[in-house]
C-alpha cells in the first residue's frame, strides 16, 4: 500500500508534536534532563574555577618564593608540590599541569631577575588581602612546601614571613 502526501503530512505532524515510532515515550525528557544536569556541573565547576583563579596564582607566586628562598627548587619540593595540587580541595578545579606551569613562570621570572621576579611574585600573593581564609591557607601551603626538603631553613622562614606582611597576617600564628 503506497503512502499518499496526507498520510507524510500526518506522521510529520505526529513526529512534530514529540512522538517518534522508534522512539520509547519519556525518553527524550530524561536525556535532556541529563544533558542539563551535565551542563549545569560543568558551569558551576567553571564558576569555581573563576572564583578561585586569585588563589592559584596567589598560591603558586607564593609556594615559588619559598622555594627559590635557598636559590632554587628541590626535587623534594616539587613532589610536595604535586601532593598539595592533588589533595588540597581548593585546587581541584585546576588543571595540575597549569598550576605547576604558573609556578614554573614564577620560578624562571626570579631565576632571571631575582629583584623583579620576587616583586611580581609579592604583588601576586597580595591579591589575597582581602580574603583572610584564602590568605591563611596560602600561608599554610608554604609553611608544609617549606618543610618538604626536612628542613625549615631561616631563608624559607623569612620568605614566609614576608608573605605574612604582604597579606596583613601575623608570622607567629603560623610559628614563624
Amino acid at each position: 500500500m503506497a503512502k499518499t502526501a496526507g498520510d507524510r503530512c500526518s506522521l510529520a505532524w505526529v513526529r512534530c508534536a514529540g512522538y517518534h515510532p522508534r522512539v520509547r515515550p519519556g525518553w527524550g525528557i530524561s536525556v535532556l534532563t541529563s544533558l542539563l544536569a551535565g551542563l549545569k556541573q560543568s558551569l558551576g565547576r567553571e564558576i569555581d574555577r573563576i572564583r578561585q583563579k586569585p588563589f592559584l596564582d596567589a598560591s603558586m607566586a607564593g609556594c615559588a618564593l619559598v622555594c627559590m628562598a635557598d636559590g632554587q627548587v628541590s626535587f623534594s619540593e616539587r613532589d610536595r608540590m604535586d601532593g598539595v595540587l592533588r589533595n588540597l580541595e581548593a585546587f581541584q578545579v585546576f588543571d595540575a599541569h597549569g598550576a605547576i606551569d604558573l609556578f614554573n613562570d614564577h620560578v624562571d621570572r626570579m631565576m632571571q631577575d631575582p629583584d623583579s621576579g620576587a616583586s611580581e611574585a609579592l604583588a601576586a600573593v597580595s591579591d589575597l588581602r582581602d580574603m583572610p581564609e584564602l590568605a591563611s591557607l596560602l600561608v599554610k601551603v608554604c609553611v608544609a612546601l617549606s618543610y618538604a626538603d626536612g628542613e625549615f631553613s631561616d631563608a624559607e622562614r623569612d620568605a614566609i614571613a614576608i608573605i605574612c606582611h604582604k597579606l596583613f597576617l601575623d608570622p607567629k600564628k603560623f610559628d614563624i
